[in-house]
């Protein structure tokens, strides 16, 4: 299983990609960026429960990321 820490650089990474990317060049950034944002809060709250649902997303983030040509810092894979 994959600890806290990582999912956290992850998304920080995806956070920092995403957010190099011009605003009218990427659909949907301010909500990814949103997403991101709130899920790196939420991670650091006493008794946070990373969920299934939550490493699909940050997978699919990722695929969103290079699907769009964005230039992506090189991550993991996560399980």
């Amino acid at each position: 299983m994959t600890d806290l820490k990582t999912y956290q650089v992850y998304a920080a990474s995806l956070l920092d990609d995403i957010r190099a990317v011009a605003q009218n060049g990427l659909p949907r950034r301010e909500v990814l960026l949103d997403w991101l944002d709130d899920f790196l809060v939420r991670t650091k709250k006493r008794g946070f429960q990373m969920e299934q649902a939550e490493v699909d997303n940050l997978i699919a983030l990722d695929q969103f990321v290079h699907m769009n040509g964005i230039p992506a810092t090189v991550r993991t894979m996560l399980e």
